[in-house]
């Protein structure tokens, strides 16, 4: 039978929706399971559903075949100084009870942002629904960013550190070093084959939250060889876990890290990984949630290595700005 896209409706529509997102979430978690488990109940992706479209300039679309809802899509938009105008779909914000139905969703949302000037689209699609990804990669996304959880249970002290390597807490006395490294990862970003830009007013952000990071409730490790700067991690209390599906109770975020240049290859990440998440167990906290570049090789195989679990990815397709006067051919 024929799929009929209409607008989505909260009051027809969240019940399904969420039924929908509950199913799949259900499935996605018997392949991982420290996913967290009330998204996989009509309550919490209904919460889920809700604060998607909640976000700005937030809109969906439903999907029916005769009286049946059988599919949904809610989308929002972000403007900001780094990616410009961008459409996201979040991990709650699809599901279908068919990934052939997603060609059709997506193409009332694409068309929708184009409109709006909007010519790059993000979506997150679990790591554990091989379909979903290959029905997006079919779409014309491709992989940009992954996300892992470590279980920190098994963690361990990591006993007598290397000859000459400190690990310590950074401090407010340490602001001109937090100044001095705020840009280390992003500038390693920039070259092949991440090719990940950055800009002026990203930089500048970049280095206040830096030194904002040693006084909030972050923690700041600093790994010293020799009495200098080697590498550093921010790590700090998770936050959005009401919505958020890939992120288990009792985690802690780690954002920003690096080794920095010229003290790569010397196990520095590795020991000063290991160090951090024992602290963060020693802490109270069950898991670790990071994300990366999947262009990035370091990072591809490092935060594996380190017992981080990939549970979902962030796919992404820039539309050609063309199209809009093509049409006028």
């Amino acid at each position: 039978m024929k799929v009929v896209i209409r607008g989505f409706e909260v009051e027809r529509d969240l019940g399904v929706a969420a039924e929908l997102l509950a199913v799949r979430h259900g499935e996605e978690r018997s392949v991982l399971g420290m996913l967290p488990v009330k998204f996989a109940g009509a309550a919490g992706a209904r919460e889920a559903i809700l604060a998607d479209l909640r976000r700005h300039e937030a809109r969906g679309w439903v999907a029916v075949v005769g009286e049946k809802v059988v599919g949904f899509m809610i989308g929002y938009e972000l403007v900001e100084d780094l990616l410009g105008r961008t459409g996201w779909v979040s991990l709650a914000g699809h599901g279908v009870v068919d990934v052939e139905i997603y060609h059709e969703l997506y193409g009332a949302m694409a068309e929708h942002w184009i409109k709006r000037g909007i010519f790059k689209h993000y979506v997150l699609v679990s790591a554990a629904n091989g379909a979903a990804l290959g029905k997006w990669f079919g779409l014309g996304f491709g992989q940009q960013q992954g996300y892992g959880v470590a279980d920190l249970a098994a963690c361990e002290p990591v006993g007598d550190l290397p000859a000459g390597m400190v690990i310590r807490e950074a401090t407010a006395d340490d602001e001109a070093i937090a100044q001095r490294i705020y840009d280390t990862n992003s500038r390693f970003q920039l070259g092949s084959p991440m090719l990940a830009i950055t800009t002026p007013e990203y930089l500048a952000a970049n280095k206040q939250g830096y030194v904002e990071a040693l006084t909030d409730e972050s923690t700041f490790w600093l790994a010293l060889v020799d009495g200098e700067v080697a590498g550093y991690q921010i790590y700090y209390p998770a936050e959005g876990e009401e919505t958020n599906l890939i992120m288990p109770p009792k985690t802690i975020e780690f954002p920003a890290g690096a080794s920095l240049a010229g003290k790569r290859g010397m196990g520095v990440g590795t020991v000063l990984t290991r160090y951090a998440l024992w602290r963060a167990r020693e802490a109270g906290y069950r898991y670790c949630l990071t994300d990366w570049r999947t262009t990035n090789p370091l990072s591809s195989r490092f935060w594996p290595k380190m017992g981080f679990v990939p549970v979902a990815y962030r796919l992404m397709r820039r539309v050609d700005e063309r199209v809009l006067w093509a049409r006028q051919i």
